[in-house]
């Protein structure tokens, strides 16, 4: 049985990314972004749904997805770090897909995770921006923020184009 992952002909329009380093703007960018889970069917998928995973921009070169923390926190009352390589996974491989060679989808084949300070309360969201994509694969930067617009979490996903 063959499942759709995603519609490259709904891929959102281009947006300028802020200064992530500006916690207030990056704050106000990622709280103004819409909620587009509907135009993606991954969004349903069992993990995604388990986790409260929202798609907020839809592309290739770009892709921004949230993440609650709460139902997601570790025995210390934080973000579980397993739930930002989750959100980071997510937010990278489909992006992958959405840039992916026709007749070819993308599977995560490493993620690096680095995490900088804990997240709390609220939603915590993920940037992903292409660092390079080739005919096999494609790499991601990943920038993960709380609500405050603060970097808690940065690292890199590397998927491969495999035949749909």
């Amino acid at each position: 049985m063959t499942k759709k992952l995603v519609y490259r002909e709904e891929v959102d329009d281009p947006i300028a990314l802020p200064d992530l380093t500006d916690p207030e703007q990056t704050s106000r960018f990622l709280r103004s972004l819409p909620d587009v889970s509907d135009k993606c069917p991954s969004a349903q998928a069992q993990l995604i749904e388990a986790m409260g995973i929202r798609f907020h921009h839809l592309a290739g070169d770009l892709m921004v997805c949230s993440m609650p923390v709460e139902g997601n926190r570790q025995t210390l009352g934080v973000l579980h770090g397993g739930a930002n390589a989750v959100l980071g996974e997510t937010t990278g491989s489909l992006a992958a897909n959405y840039a992916a060679p026709k007749d070819k989808h993308a599977v995560g084949s490493n993620i690096f995770v680095t995490h900088h300070r804990p997240a709390i309360a609220g939603r915590v969201y993920c940037v992903a921006t292409l660092a390079q994509s080739g005919r096999t694969l494609a790499t991601y930067f990943l920038k993960i923020f709380s609500e405050d617009g603060k970097l808690t979490a940065s690292g890199t996903h590397t998927c491969a184009f495999v035949d749909d």
